[in-house]
């Protein structure tokens, strides 16, 4: 069982482990400071059977950070793109896929980063047009559902992304509703 306590004055938080079984603290894993505030805003994402990740703003941007049980912890650098949302991770592959943009602009795209001992890998960003993706659905390590809307374009279109060879192929696009509406 883990347990995030959160100072009243909300700029220091623990991360405690607990036992099942008896209730007893196990471990203190971590902890974080702020002089204006920490901000969790995000769960455990646990991706192997002792090891999670954490999203934390602690380094000035979100990003994800591993922990385990045993003691192991290391920062999964993302450079300077922004962590939006945890989407997957493939414990075969250690690919970890997450939405994040660019910490000086507004479009949301889909990457992915390999994660090895200790370390992350390159990071490869999937979507490519300036639009923004969300709700991604992985269905099984090898594809995902991304939607797909931007301000050109304001009808919504479902891509199927192939994640081994990073392709995309648009499913379905929705009628745009404003299309019989004119401006000025």
């Amino acid at each position: 069982v883990f347990l995030a306590t959160l100072s009243r004055n909300q700029k220091h938080l623990e991360m405690h482990s607990y036992s099942a079984q008896s209730g007893e603290q196990s471990e203190m894993l971590f902890e974080e400071d702020n002089e204006k505030y920490v901000h969790p805003t995000h769960g455990l994402f646990f991706i192997e059977k002792n090891g999670f990740l954490w999203m934390s703003e602690r380094n000035g941007l979100n990003q994800f950070h591993y922990y385990n049980v045993g003691g192991a912890k290391w920062s999964i650098t993302t450079d300077d793109i922004l962590v939006r949302e945890y989407v997957g991770y493939d414990s075969k592959s250690m690919k970890l896929w997450f939405m994040g943009n660019y910490k000086d602009l507004i479009d949301q795209h889909l990457f992915e980063v390999t994660l090895e001992d200790g370390k992350s890998g390159l990071i490869t960003q999937i979507t490519r047009t300036n639009t923004f993706y969300s709700a991604p659905m992985i269905n099984d390590a090898k594809t995902m559902i991304i939607l797909r809307s931007s301000n050109e374009n304001v009808a919504n279109a479902y891509d199927l992304v192939e994640l081994e060879n990073k392709s995309l192929a648009n499913i379905f696009t929705s009628k745009n509703p404003l299309a019989d509406y004119k401006n000025g």
